[in-house]
């Protein structure tokens, strides 16, 4: 089975949280958040508890795949979503929500907040970018008629995958478009592509190959390769 597949699944939620969520590899993040969310330099962040409880216990509670904060305050989720979901749009919504209202104290007046942005990797396209051929889109809060901004404490933004069309051969180092690649494409690799060879994707690869994980996390994440493949089949 290891001869089968050489490296991991990135879309994984153990292989995500093994190559983008862990302090060792916090350098990973950060490349890949600068270039998704395009209007702040993200010099250091904190990885932080990915569970909230909403304060009503009748409520549904929120699990992150990964959660960070930067240095300025900035909350930023990070999902990944492999399956079509009706209420997709509505559930980040509801995510976005607890890491606003966490940052009012009770009994205060200040509602200035720190901004913060839910990224979405998707492995399905979304209704509402129908006719969009970009890979990223991004939403905010915007005026209906003069589209000028409300404000920019709450971001959303989504990664379609399947709009990635580009392969091995079209690669040019361009690192957003490396890292697509890496997230649609790693585990039907057997090399590490030339354009790749360089920066934060030499990581990527030694941390996503198989025969480097320790032998629990190893068998854990060729099960879940191997029923997400028997799913798509």
């Amino acid at each position: 089975m290891c001869r089968e597949f050489k490296y991991a699944d990135l879309l994984d939620d153990e292989v995500f949280k093994l190559v983008f969520g862990q302090e060792s590899t916090k350098d990973v993040m950060m490349v890949f958040l600068n270039q998704v969310i395009t209007d702040r330099n993200i010099v250091n962040l904190e990885f932080m508890d990915k569970e909230m409880h909403p304060t009503d216990f009748r409520k549904k509670r929120s699990v992150y795949d990964l959660l960070c904060q930067t240095d300025d305050g900035s909350r930023i989720i990070v999902e990944i979503q492999r399956r079509k979901q009706d209420t997709f749009v509505e559930r980040t919504l509801y995510y976005s929500t607890f890491q606003i209202a966490r940052q009012v104290e009770t009994g205060t007046s200040d509602y200035a907040l720190c901004p913060v942005y839910v990224v979405n990797i998707l492995e399905f396209t979304l209704e509402q970018t129908a006719g969009n051929p970009e890979v990223r889109t991004m939403f905010r809060l915007y005026e209906e008629k003069t589209h000028s901004l409300l404000t920019d404490r709450v971001t959303y933004i989504f990664l379609e995958l399947p709009k990635f069309r580009k392969g091995v051969e079209d690669l040019d180092g361009d690192i957003l478009e490396g890292m697509y690649f890496c997230l649609k494409s790693m585990p039907t690799l057997q090399e590490q592509p030339v354009a790749l060879k360089h920066g934060v994707f030499d990581k990527m690869f030694r941390m996503s190959e198989l025969l480097n994980m320790d032998e629990v996390t190893r068998l854990k994440v060729l099960d879940s390769m191997t029923t997400e493949r028997d799913l798509q089949n």
